[in-house]
C-alpha cells in the first residue's frame, strides 16, 4: 500500500508542475496583452478634453517615441494597436506600425506622426505607407495613406533633421525586386498638415524621377490639382519642401496628351487634368524661366532636382 502511495506521488508531482507552469504563463501574456488605460501621468486629460482612456494610451504610445516599432515584442505591439485604437476612436486599416517620431511644417508647427506599412505581399504589386499626424497633446490633425512604389520592398522608416529644408524629414529606405524601377530612397516632409514626397533616389544617391502616368507606378501622395498660377507660387516658395515637392511633380514621367495609350479610358492612367496641366506648365515661359534660376540654388536638393526637370525637357522636346 505505502508502494503505491509513493508511486502515485512521483507521476503526478510532474504533472502538477507542468499544470502550475502553463498557468502562469498564461496569467503573464492575458496581463501584457490587455493594458490598462484607465490611468494618466503625463496628460492632463481635463484640460485638453480628452478621456482618461485616451490620456492613458496617448502616454503609453509616447513611452515608444524614436524606437523602432519592428523590434519591439509581440505583446509590446498589441499593446500598441490597443493604445491607437483607442486614441483613434476605433479607426483601423492602418497596417504595421514602425516609428513616432515629432516633425515640423514650414511654419515651426510641432506634431507626431506616426508612421505604418503594408508591406509588399505578392508581386506584382505595391506596398502601402501610412502616416496618422497628431498635435503634442494626442489630438488627431490628418492621416495619408499611399502606395509606395511598384514591386519595391520597403526596408526601413526613419525620421531626422535635415539641413537641406531646414526641419525633419521623413526617410523611407527601400529596394527594387523582381523588375522594379532602381528606387532605393524615398524622402517626405510636412508641409502644413500634408505629407509630401520630396525626394526619390537610387542606391547612389541620384535623383530618379517619379511616374505619375498611371496610379500604381506612382510613388507617395496623390498631388492635389493646382492651377498654374499655384505652380508658380510654389516654386517661388521660401519654404525649400514646398519647391521639391513641386520640382519633384514637374520633372516626373507624364502622360503626352497628343500620343495618349490606345487604351487610355478603359484602364486607370494619369487623369487628363493632370496631364493638361503639366503641358501648360511645360511650355509657360515664365516657368521655365524659374526652374532655370533654380538649378543654380545654393540648396543641393533644390538645384538637382530642378536640373531633372530642365534635362527632361532637354529629353523630350515639344
Amino acid at each position: 500500500m505505502m508502494k503505491n502511495s509513493w508511486l502515485k506521488i512521483l507521476i503526478l508531482r510532474p504533472i502538477l508542475t507542468i499544470l502550475t507552469f502553463l498557468i502562469g504563463i498564461l496569467s503573464i501574456n492575458v496581463g501584457v496583452y490587455q493594458p490598462d488605460f484607465t490611468e494618466s501621468t503625463s496628460v492632463n486629460f481635463a484640460d485638453q478634453g480628452m478621456s482618461k482612456s485616451k490620456a492613458s494610451a496617448w502616454n503609453l504610445l509616447l513611452r515608444f517615441e524614436g524606437k523602432d516599432l519592428s523590434t519591439v515584442s509581440r505583446e509590446a505591439m498589441r499593446d500598441l494597436e490597443n493604445a491607437v485604437f483607442e486614441i483613434t476612436n476605433g479607426a483601423g486599416g492602418f497596417g504595421e506600425m514602425r516609428r513616432i517620431a515629432k516633425i515640423s511644417n514650414e511654419h515651426g508647427q510641432r506634431y507626431y506622426v506616426l508612421i505604418g506599412e503594408e508591406p509588399l505581399v505578392m508581386i506584382p504589386g505595391a506596398p502601402r505607407l501610412c502616416f496618422l499626424l497628431f498635435d503634442l497633446n494626442g489630438k488627431q490633425v490628418a492621416s495619408e495613406m499611399f502606395d509606395a512604389g511598384w514591386r519595391i520592398d520597403l526596408k526601413n522608416e526613419n525620421v531626422r533633421s535635415s539641413d537641406e529644408i531646414g526641419r525633419e524629414i521623413i526617410e523611407v529606405l527601400c529596394e527594387p525586386v523582381i523588375n522594379g524601377r532602381p528606387i532605393e530612397k524615398q524622402t517626405y516632409a510636412l508641409v502644413g498638415t500634408s505629407i509630401v514626397l520630396i525626394r526619390l533616389e537610387n542606391k547612389t544617391g541620384e535623383l530618379v524621377r517619379n511616374n505619375y502616368s498611371a496610379p500604381n507606378l506612382r510613388i507617395g501622395p496623390d498631388v492635389k490639382f493646382l492651377s498654374p498660377t499655384d505652380w508658380k507660387s510654389s516654386l517661388t516658395s521660401i519654404d525649400p519642401a514646398d519647391v521639391l515637392a513641386s520640382l519633384t511633380w514637374l520633372s516626373g514621367v507624364h502622360l503626352n496628351p497628343k500620343k495618349l495609350p490606345f487604351d487610355y479610358g478603359q484602364i486607370q492612367y494619369e487623369h487628363m487634368d493632370d496631364v493638361s496641366l503639366n503641358e501648360q506648365l511645360e511650355s509657360n515661359g515664365e516657368v521655365r524661366r524659374t526652374i532655370e534660376a533654380l538649378s543654380s540654388s545654393e540648396n543641393k536638393w533644390v538645384r538637382e532636382a530642378a536640373k531633372l526637370d530642365l534635362n527632361h525637357v532637354k529629353e523630350y522636346p515639344e
